[in-house]
Parts: structure tokens; C-alpha cells; sequence
């Protein structure tokens, strides 16, 4: 069984869109809100959930995602304040879809099982390449 980490690449890219999201609402907030008692608390509310996502949540989502690829099955090991476990075997794997792999870090395999899909997201071009070599080779062979 061969295990697999998300690429941490894409973390610092999806921390700057958050960032100017943020930095966007709450500008939007000073103008657009008249009463300064509620653009106040407005504008600590989201810049607390920015500043969380940003040191907080991004990172533990990133460090939490694993994938473990087996002889017969593909585990996803996710979750930031619960840890969840997602599990398929390849024997059911009907196709499989890749998302275009642009940018280092943000490849994406979509298992196409039966009643469902398995998303591998955030995956670099290594992994990306051996783990769909991996799955493409077992599920061609059957």
C-alpha cells in the first residue's frame, strides 16, 4: 500500500485568494454600511474568519489529507476537526476523470464508482502520474 500526501503548493495560493477576499468584504462593509456599530462588528467578524482559514483550517486541511492506494482498494483519509475515511475498491471503479493539471499542486483525480464519486484532490505532478498509472493499469486490466 503506497500512501499519499496533498501537495502543499496550492496552500499559498489559496491563502492569498482568501486574504484579498477578506480584505475586499471588509472594505465593501465600511463603505456600503452606514451604522458604525454594525459595521464594526461586521468587519471583526470576517476579519476573524479570514485570519482562522488562513493560520488555521487551510493548513490542518492540507496536513489531514492522505491517500493510501492498495493492491485492490483507494482510501481517502480527510477532515479537519473530524477525521473521515473514505474508501472504495478498485474492482468498482466504472472510469476515471483528471482535471487539468496546470499548476503544481492542483491536479485532481475523480473514481467514478458505482452510486458515487472519489475525489483525489490537490495532488502534485508526481503523484498525480503514479497514482493514475497505478489506477489506469487496474482497471484496464479487468
Amino acid at each position: 500500500m503506497k500512501i499519499y500526501n496533498a501537495d502543499r503548493t496550492p496552500l499559498n495560493i489559496i491563502r492569498i485568494i482568501t486574504a484579498v477576499l477578506t480584505a475586499v468584504i471588509i472594505i465593501l462593509c465600511r463603505i456600503i454600511i452606514p451604522f458604525l456599530t454594525l459595521m464594526i462588528v461586521l468587519i471583526s467578524v470576517f476579519s476573524a474568519t479570514g485570519i482562522i482559514l488562513i493560520f488555521f483550517y487551510f493548513p490542518a486541511m492540507f496536513r489531514n489529507l492522505e491517500f493510501y492506494v492498495g493492491e485492490n482498494t483507494v482510501k481517502k483519509m480527510h477532515g479537519v476537526f473530524f477525521r473521515r475515511e473514505q474508501t472504495i475498491n478498485i474492482s468498482s471503479v466504472q472510469y476515471i476523470t483528471t482535471a487539468v493539471c496546470g499548476l503544481e499542486g492542483f491536479c485532481f483525480i475523480i473514481l467514478n464508482v458505482y452510486g458515487g464519486i472519489m475525489i483525489l484532490p490537490f495532488l502534485s505532478h508526481k503523484n498525480f502520474r503514479a497514482i493514475l498509472h497505478e489506477l489506469e493499469h487496474d482497471v484496464i486490466r479487468r
